[in-house]
């Protein structure tokens, strides 16, 4: 079992790595939002990539397949040891 902890908090990230209780780090938006209303969630991202060696999952926040591409290609860019999270949306127009 792998423990990710869902925080942007710099010093939670770092005890709880310190005190090896966590393998990885989640960052969605919805996160970053709730805990840092009006953040640009790459910055964030960047932030904690340099706070951290250990995996970080972070999400796009886009709908459009364009949109999610351009965002995950983004965000990859920002460490090497970040997990990119997509959405999978089905549209109804696509349905059989």
């Amino acid at each position: 079992m792998r423990l990710y902890l869902a925080t942007t908090s710099p010093n939670e990230i770092r005890w709880a790595s310190a005190a090896t209780l966590i393998d990885g780090v989640v960052a969605t938006p919805t996160i970053i939002a709730s805990e840092q209303p009006g953040a640009d969630v790459r910055e964030i991202v960047a932030e904690l990539a340099r706070i951290t060696p250990l995996p970080i999952c972070a999400s796009v926040a886009a709908i459009g397949a364009n949109d999610i591409y351009k965002g995950a290609k983004e965000l990859a860019k920002l460490a090497d040891h970040l997990i990119i999270a997509v959405p999978f949306i089905e549209l109804s127009s696509t349905k059989g």
